[in-house]
């Protein structure tokens, strides 16, 4: 059993930090790999994506050629919150384990480069979780209230805090792509000396890299569809990302005209990995939606939900499916939107 534990916190913890367009999935258990995995998804959320919540029925207004670009303008700060839903348990569980998650971070470009690339600052600045486990009651976390009663909201709580106003740089081209991250050795403190801590650094780094839909350089119409395929070496196997962008058109969203666009996500586990597992994905349902203010240059919203069935099979024991569910949803706000 502590063979097939390891093997479920490995491969959660590469869903964490390759799932990257729209939203990760979450919770295989409850461990230190999993905080290592919620860390590295939502600090790659303060990178690009943002979800509006309450978009109802945007109406369409255009078909015509555009052309996508980020303003990338030197002062351009934006707040982004990023709230998480998710439900995980084994096939045939009645009640599965809750999970609700809540990240506030400040964007910012802190320099342009004048080459259609700039540096951009995120900070987290609270980071607040809710989770419901069958037989073991409530946990809630908040970095703004360091001092809960419950000895695991603590534990978590001190992994957390050192990330906390610390400032993350990477550098974003006018298309969305991100490169040259770099995160203060002070802000990894809380999870050096936790399971997979060693690895914290280069999971964040992977999820913002990785985090952008890289827009097309050229022109394209309502129609449009483009793929990105992201893949990394894990201790699960190789991991993969399919996400399809299909361009939908202008709309207007409550009296503002911004750019949708459709997101679909094929995940994949290939190869051999260090449990001697074989590790699948016999069902999957991954989409959403963004929306991308083509005048301001920045992504106003994205929205994800998943569906999944993850298959773990070792030897001489009995396959076991996991069922995740999950809405992940992000939103950018200027200055003058934050109440």
């Amino acid at each position: 059993m502590n063979r097939l534990n390891a093997c479920f916190e490995s491969v959660q913890s590469s869903l964490f930090h390759n799932v990257r367009r729209l939203g990760e999935p979450l919770s295989i258990r409850w461990t230190d790999g999993m905080c290592l995995g919620m860390i590295a998804n939502l600090v790659s959320g303060c990178a690009v994506l943002a979800v509006v919540i309450g978009v109802l029925s945007p109406l369409q207004v255009s078909a015509q050629e555009v052309e996508f670009r980020w303003k990338l303008a030197k002062g351009t700060k934006l707040l982004s919150i990023i709230s998480q839903d998710s439900q995980q348990g084994e096939e045939g569980v009645e009640n599965p384990v809750s999970q609700k998650t809540e990240m506030t971070q400040d964007w910012e470009v802190r320099e342009n480069f004048g080459d259609g690339t700039a540096l951009v600052v995120t900070t987290l600045r609270r980071a607040q979780l809710n989770l419901e486990i069958p037989g073991a009651g409530k946990i809630d976390v908040d970095t703004n209230n360091p001092d809960d009663d419950s000895a695991f909201a603590k534990q978590i709580t001190k992994m957390f805090r050192p990330l906390i106003d610390a400032e993350c740089t990477n550098s974003m081209s006018v298309l969305g792509k991100i490169s040259d991250v770099k995160i203060p050795e002070a802000a990894l403190e809380g999870f050096r000396n936790t399971p997979g801590g060693g690895n914290i650094e280069t999971m964040i780094k992977e999820s913002i890299e990785n985090g952008s839909p890289v827009f097309p350089a050229q022109r394209i119409a309502p129609g449009f569809s483009w793929t990105q395929i992201t893949s990394n070496k894990t201790p699960a196997g190789l991991f993969s990302a399919t996400n399809r962008y299909t361009y939908k058109g202008l709309v207007v969203v409550e009296g503002r005209k911004i750019h949708e666009f459709g997101v679909d996500t094929q995940l994949n586990f290939a190869g051999e990995n260090t449990f001697g597992a074989k590790i699948s994905i016999p069902q999957q349902s991954i989409s959403g939606k963004m929306f991308f203010d083509n005048v301001l240059g920045y992504l106003v919203s994205s929205e994800q939900t998943q569906d999944m069935t993850m298959l773990i099979e070792l030897p001489k024991q009995k396959p076991t499916k996991q069922i995740h569910k999950q809405t992940l949803k992000t939103r950018f706000l200027l200055p003058s939107e934050i109440k």
